[in-house]
């Protein structure tokens, strides 16, 4: 039966359908009843066979009144039903609530101790988790997506590799990267302004600050940072898995990519004993080899 029919937050005795099935019922018996009366030739009889005679002349009108007590009862049923319907609505709504606000308190407490003190820990819950005030704690499919895509970066970064090493990165390359990135930030950062210090360009003066290795590491560095800081909130899920496939690389991998000759400056000398010199071309040889292992290992 329709539940437009049975609103539960009305009393049976004060729904239409239960009155109306009455009715109707009622109406059918009285009509039968009158037009048996008018079109047979009754008399009274008082004794157990007029009593007998009027069961059985009058059986379907009596049949159909009979039939307001079970019809109705069905209809109550029914009606209660639709209550119990609506109270475990309502008990199942109040549960995503508490629970909602129960999850949000334990992931702001979890990443309090965890990250700036600018992030705002109810904005970045609501990005993260975009559909938990329904119930459901999934990480959101799209900042999924958007990790699985910067993964690629060391692939793409030695796919595109230059001969001559002077060459600069790629502009395409290095525009697709870094709107991925500022998009995984806005995940967690309510402002530009609040993580624009995770992507700071350190400027160099030794000639090579626009090649295509420094351009590269700055850009693998500055994906590794907002990897880092996106999935340290991501861990807060017990089910989630890195999507991150593709890049298997650490910022001490990278430290090891540089363009050194020792000066024999005696105040250097400690420094420059245990450091080994490195030429331009050898840090892009090294770097090359770094990408390399990192995407043979994924």
């Amino acid at each position: 039966m329709k539940s437009e029919w049975f609103d539960p937050h009305k009393s049976f005795l004060s729904l239409k359908i239960a009155w109306g099935t009455v009715l109707i019922l009622a109406t059918m018996s009285i009509s039968s009843a009158v037009m048996i009366v008018f079109n047979s030739e009754l008399k009274p009889d008082l004794s157990y066979s007029g009593f007998n005679h009027f069961i059985s002349v009058f059986r379907f009108p009596l049949a159909i009144a009979a039939l307001i007590i079970p019809v109705v009862a069905l209809l109550a049923a029914n009606h209660r039903s639709e209550q119990t319907k609506e109270q475990i609505k309502v008990t199942n709504s109040q549960n995503i609530f508490s629970n909602y606000y129960k999850h949000m308190e334990e992931f702001t407490k979890y990443l309090l101790p965890r990250v700036d003190k600018e992030v705002d820990l109810r904005f970045a819950h609501s990005k993260f988790f975009p559909d938990s005030s329904l119930g459901d704690y999934a990480i959101s499919s799209k900042l999924v997506s958007l990790l699985s895509e910067l993964g690629n970066v060391a692939k793409e970064v030695l796919e595109q590799y230059p001969i001559d090493f002077n060459q600069s990165l790629d502009i395409e390359l290095k525009k697709k990267y870094y709107v991925l990135i500022h998009e995984v930030y806005s995940f967690i950062y309510r402002d530009r302004d609040a993580y624009i210090k995770h992507i700071t360009h350190t400027r160099r003066d030794d000639g090579y600050e626009g090649s295509y290795l420094f351009e590269s590491i700055s850009l693998i560095r500055h994906t590794l940072t907002a990897i880092k800081i996106t999935e340290e909130a991501c861990k807060f899920s017990s089910e989630y898995v890195s999507p991150v496939k593709e890049l298997n690389l650490k910022f001490q991998d990278l430290n090891k990519v540089y363009i050194y000759k020792r000066t024999g400056d005696r105040a250097s000398f400690v420094y420059e004993q245990n450091k080994d010199e490195q030429t331009f071309e050898e840090a892009n040889e090294n770097f090359m080899d770094i990408l390399r292992k990192a995407v043979t290992v994924s």
